[in-house]
């Protein structure tokens, strides 16, 4: 099955516009277990998540939401960690803005009961997962809150 979606695979490690519908199928091949992982998290993680006055703004965020399901499913704490901290060479910056954060405060100022009202049960878990793994991290932004915002 990889075999045949090849030609759908990312052509450059940046995404273009044209290839942002494929974005979602990216994704479930990731989760399917696709030979181009590092190549799909690649432009994945170019594309997740945008900036809020994007206009892909709210797919993106579903996308993330996608990517941390995978990440949790396969355990991949390790990734999802350098993700999160931006110390990553996949280029997903400033995630926790999609959730209602400011930008100069990161991920610890997510109000998880804010950032859940509109997800499903499974995206809140993901969500709550992803937060929960950078708060025991003891990782921290410049200027982030030493608290989680409740």
């Amino acid at each position: 099955m990889d075999a045949q979606l090849t030609e759908l695979l990312p052509k450059e490690l940046v995404v273009n516009s044209d290839e942002l519908a494929l974005v979602e199928l990216w994704l479930h091949m990731l989760r399917i277990g696709s030979a181009h992982r590092d190549r799909l998290l690649t432009a994945i993680l170019s594309v997740v998540p945008m900036e809020n006055n994007n206009s892909f703004w709210a797919k993106s965020r579903s996308w993330f939401l996608l990517f941390l399901r995978w990440a949790r499913e396969n355990n991949e704490t390790d990734l999802l960690l350098n993700i999160l901290s931006g110390t990553n060479d996949y280029g997903a910056r400033d995630w926790w803005v999609t959730f209602g954060a400011p930008v100069s405060d990161g991920p610890a100022a997510i109000n998880q009961a804010t950032a859940c009202v509109d997800l499903t049960h499974r995206e809140a878990t993901d969500l709550r997962w992803a937060l929960d793994l950078w708060r025991t991290s003891g990782a921290h932004w410049p200027g982030e809150p030493t608290g989680p915002a409740s």
